[in-house]
């Protein structure tokens, strides 16, 4: 065990220790340092140890941590990623994680903003996580963030990547940054990742990096990492991969070759939600549940039993994934299905567990006359996403229990591209938002006439998120929109929904009807929303007038001069660059000019 703590001033380094707090075992080093790292060795398995350190006259409180477990114990840990930036929140997904009372934490990156400012580790991180980390050991791998700055490893002196057992289980830490040394097939740290999966006889595997090999979010699957290392994964058995990068929850389908498998398949979870701003996320055909959310994981590691809990920063829970590998209990809920007296807990057993041989069985209880049955089975067949379970959801969706609905709304939405459903057309219009935000999710991968025609009638709906839906939905079939339903959302209050329809409309080959507000749009007071004004107007130049793009020259965002001065470019056959004196005074010169 390694305790690690700084001071202002140096001196020497004391740790006292033990199984009570009357210690019994101290480690001293007498150079005076700053920076104090002590090892304490010959720790006894599943225990817990109390500790007091000093420096000088400075003395902590006394604190504890546990020791790892027996193979055959039962264990958990919690996952985190992204914590950088917003201390506020990053304290309050580190308390979270501590009130559940893991053996230890894992970091999927970008711990700070930026890693070569000294500062910021203890203003970004050690701060708001200081009651957390004096209590629970730390495991986090490098994001893009630190850049490979001395700072991380004099904090994290493992090293770029690294591998531990703990109790039943293997746990793999990769760097997937570039400048770092490379992850390739023939690099070192790949030489080195086949070898540990080669060697390792556990039940359990859990690999964890930053970037993310499916996701969502804003920066999206990161391709070269996938194809480097997913291969390698699948080979070995690998269980989950922990990455975060992308500052959402997202968690796949088990996948394998680049496409689902429940049996063989890895599941790619996203925890990008420590504390950094959030990113939106939508939904590829890899996803299984996403949203955007501080939060973090809580894994419990039973046998062969794993269980996967996500709570947002309130404690609420958002998401949950059941692995086994005892195929007898999975039959045995399979057949508690036809006990009255244990098919409840069977069908939320399960949905957790994703199991799509439990489909057959779980479509018959959508007519249950069970209000709770018929809501597990909606949370179950959304769960599992398969796709002829699509009548059962219907069925379900029909009802006037809400919980039910949200969950049949979003098990329809997500089976949309293989079993599109004319009902996601009714739910759009239904009373409850959640409901009507899966329904948008669930139009935006049916591209028909009446998907269509549903999400454009939802253009004005009061709530924000079905507006964004609705506005990316229909950007890659802009031509097929009416122009009425772009203006709304042009002059939408929500800048993002602003920007989707400014990107819609760049492809249109006539803007006429539009050219009023993208003006109006130029004087903006969101900068987001200016520029994707200007790049819109200057895809077709010749639709405006050069005075507009004159005066866009003087906007204080240099995204926005360059775009107006391009269009100008094109326009004029003039090279002028940006300057609006100079553009001012070629414009005069021309004999038109008055």
């Amino acid at each position: 065990m390694l305790v690690l703590w700084e001071t202002d001033e140096p001196g020497p380094s004391r740790v006292d220790y033990g199984l009570t707090d009357e210690f019994g075992d101290h480690v001293e080093q007498t150079a005076p340092a700053m920076l104090h790292r002590v090892v304490l060795r010959a720790l006894e398995p599943e225990s817990t140890y109390h500790f007091h350190i000093k420096t000088g006259e400075a003395e902590s409180d006394t604190f504890t941590f546990q020791t790892s477990v027996k193979e055959s114990t039962p264990f958990k840990f919690a996952v985190f990623g992204d914590s950088r930036t917003s201390v506020e929140q990053s304290a309050g997904v580190g308390r979270l994680m501590a009130s559940h009372h893991p053996r230890f934490l894992l970091h999927s990156g970008d711990l700070v903003s930026n890693g070569t400012e000294y500062d910021q580790w203890e203003e970004q991180f050690f701060t708001p996580l200081s009651e957390t980390l004096a209590r629970i050991p730390i495991f986090p791998v490098l994001g893009n963030h630190e850049q490979n700055s001395e700072h991380f490893y004099n904090f994290f002196p493992s090293g770029p990547w690294y591998s531990f057992h703990y109790g039943n289980a293997c746990f793999i830490a990769l760097d997937t940054n570039t400048a770092s040394g490379g992850f390739e097939p023939g690099s070192e740290q790949y030489g080195w990742l086949e070898q540990t999966l080669a060697q390792t006889n556990a039940l359990w595997r859990i690999v964890w990096f930053h970037h993310p090999p499916y996701s969502s979010g804003s920066h999206g699957c990161s391709v070269i990492q996938r194809e480097a290392l997913a291969p390698l994964l699948e080979r070995y058995d690998v269980d989950m991969v922990f990455n975060g990068h992308d500052h959402i929850y997202e968690r796949s389908f088990p996948m394998r070759t680049n496409r689902r498998d429940d049996e063989h398949g890895i599941i790619y979870m996203v925890t990008g939600g420590g504390g950094a701003p959030l990113y939106p996320v939508d939904a590829g055909e890899w996803t299984a549940f996403a949203t955007s959310v501080h939060h973090c994981c809580i894994i419990n590691i039973d046998g062969p039993h794993l269980r996967l809990h996500t709570h947002d920063i309130n404690g609420g829970l958002v998401d949950y994934r059941w692995l086994c590998k005892d195929p007898a209990f999975v039959s045995d809920q399979v057949d508690s299905l036809h006990d009255p007296a244990r098919n409840a807990e069977a069908i939320y057993n399960l949905g957790a567990l994703c199991h799509r041989d439990a489909v057959p069985s779980l479509v018959h209880f959508a007519e249950n006359s069970s209000t709770e049955i018929r809501r597990l089975t909606a949370e179950a067949l959304a769960r599992i996403v398969e796709p002829w379970s699509r009548e059962a959801l219907e069925s379900l969706s029909g009802g006037d229990e809400t919980e039910t609905i949200r969950w049949a709304t979003y098990g329809l939405a997500l089976i949309a591209r293989s079993a599109p459903s004319h009902r996601l057309a009714e739910l759009q219009k239904h009373e409850d938002e959640e409901v009507r935000r899966h329904a948008s999710q669930g139009l935006k991968s049916i591209p028909t006439d009446w998907a269509r025609a549903a999400l454009a009638s939802a253009i004005g709906d009061s709530d924000v998120i079905v507006r964004r839906n609705v506005a990316k939905a229909l950007a890659p079939a802009s031509h097929d929109v009416d122009s009425s339903v772009w203006i709304t959302a042009l002059r939408d209050e929500d800048a993002m929904v602003r920007v989707a329809a400014l990107q819609a409309v760049q492809g249109l080959e006539e803007i006429d009807e539009l050219s009023d507000v993208l003006h109006e749009l130029l004087e903006h007071d969101d900068i987001s929303t200016r520029r994707a004004a200007i790049s819109a107007l200057s895809q077709q130049p010749q639709m405006t007038s050069l005075e507009v793009f004159l005066t866009a020259l003087h906007d204080e965002d240099q995204t926005v001069r360059q775009h107006a001065a391009e269009a100008l470019q094109e326009l004029t056959g003039e090279l002028l660059h940006h300057r609006p004196e100079v553009w001012r005074w070629w414009i005069e010169q021309q004999p038109d000019s008055n």
